[in-house]
């Protein structure tokens, strides 16, 4: 919701995002993606919103149905940031992130559940991470991306100073950053033990 506008803004799974102005109940389409979006955020600022959605190499209108599914198959994670208008502001294609979402009516609600993606900002808005379940091993990994340019600032490691990824991490609570009055540089998430 942004007050100054009067305005929320709605994301769907399906990939459409609807503005509607909350005195008059007039909604608006502002656009959609094809292949849905996870999550989405605004920055604390309500100037830049945050997206996790998916695309392929060819997103044209495809009529046969194998090729659908190949389509399916060559997904790539994408990260976005767009401004209030709308417009996008910066991109980049996340390292093997596993969609929670599917069209597949074989995917099970727990292995759903265990993909979710989820993000969230720095109190200051500086920048943002993003919890993502990879598939090279099935580990869920939080990245932290600046939030100007979505440059990657670092990975999520395990706090004994192994340098292993931090394992069993839960999707279901999704991530957090730390509010502005504590540590700023906290990111919490829950750990299955």
């Amino acid at each position: 919701y942004v007050d100054e506008i009067d305005s929320l803004t709605c994301l769907s799974h399906s990939g459409h995002i609807v503005t509607v102005q909350t005195s008059t109940g007039e909604a608006e389409s502002v656009g959609t993606f094809d292949h849905g979006i996870e999550c989405g955020s605004w920055s604390p600022d309500l100037d830049v919103l945050a997206l996790f959605t998916f695309t392929t190499d060819d997103d044209d209108d495809e009529d046969d149905m194998e090729e659908h599914k190949k389509q399916e198959e060559k997904k790539r994670s994408v990260l976005m940031t767009m401004n209030a208008q709308f417009e996008i502001l910066s991109e980049v294609t996340v390292e093997d992130a596993i969609p929670s979402f599917s069209s597949s009516d074989t995917t099970t609600s727990t292995a759903k559940e265990e993909a979710q993606i989820s993000l969230s900002w720095r109190p200051d808005g500086t920048s943002l991470c993003l919890s993502t379940l990879d598939t090279t091993d099935k580990t869920r990994r939080i990245r932290t991306y600046d939030r100007d340019d979505l440059n990657l600032l670092s990975v999520g490691k395990s706090e004994d100073g192994s340098g292993k990824t931090v394992p069993n991490l839960l999707s279901t609570s999704g991530v957090a950053w730390s509010s502005s009055g504590g540590c700023s540089n906290l990111i919490a998430a829950v750990q299955k033990k």
